[in-house]
């Protein structure tokens, strides 16, 4: 469990992690990227929320011709406060280079076509001090998709700005990473957590409304033993 935040991050890493799929998830050029974005979650029709109460989501990260409508409606239910820059736990699955344990972002800053966001560095070190599962590998965020399809809905989203904490998940057990997160989410009012995973795959849409919709009632519902059976990233 996390105990502390005021560890310090290595020293050495000054650096920003570009682009890897601008362009090709998503489009390039900044005005259209901003356009797409808040359409996406203009079109979502999301119920009014009490503030504060929804501090986590799953967003997908699919190309946005597919997916960018249902994040839509991921990043219109999250909680922002205007004005507020918020911290983001930032989670998603590592596609490309294998991972053990959970790789964190061993950057300054995510760059997009929209501009830069800051990694939370501090965080990060707390969290691999407290936890032998969080583990410095820039290399896995290198050619990762999956969290950098969900940043230009961060920024666009979070007018007060917000700051990340970006994790790539591979062969980990869930029990303590979940229990180290949950301490940082409940310690923190302005802690947000995105969790970017696809559910089923290459369904047609009756079916795969109807997985979805068993796997989303095993996450409300804590069913470890339902999720693991889902196909969700």
């Amino acid at each position: 469990m996390v105990r502390s935040l005021f560890s310090q991050p290595p020293a050495e890493a000054s650096h920003v992690r570009r682009p890897a799929v601008a362009g090709a998830f998503y489009p390039a050029e900044d005005t259209t990227l901003r356009h797409s974005v808040q359409t996406y979650m203009q079109q979502a029709q999301v119920p009014t929320l009490p503030p504060g109460r929804v501090r986590a989501v799953i967003a997908p990260h699919a190309g946005y011709i597919y997916s960018g409508p249902v994040a839509g409606y991921s990043y219109r239910a999250l909680d922002i406060q205007p004005g507020t820059e918020h911290r983001v736990l930032l989670l998603g699955p590592a596609h490309y280079v294998p991972v053990e344990g959970v790789a964190m972002a061993d950057y300054d800053a995510f760059e997009t076509p929209l501009g830069q966001l800051p990694v939370e560095r501090t965080l990060l070190a707390t969290l691999a001090a407290q936890d032998r599962h969080f583990r410095w590998q820039r290399a896995a965020h290198v050619p990762e998709h999956s969290l950098e399809v969900q940043l230009p809905f961060l920024q666009v989203r979070c007018e007060g700005g917000c700051r990340l904490a970006p994790l790539l998940l591979g062969h980990a057990p869930p029990e303590p990473i979940a229990e180290t997160l949950a301490f940082v989410v409940t310690t923190d009012p302005l802690m947000r957590l995105v969790i970017s995973s696809d559910l089923s795959h290459f369904y047609h849409y009756e079916q795969a409304r109807a997985l979805d919709e068993a796997l989303i009632e095993a996450i409300i519902s804590g069913d470890i033993n339902a999720v693991e059976q889902g196909e969700a990233c």
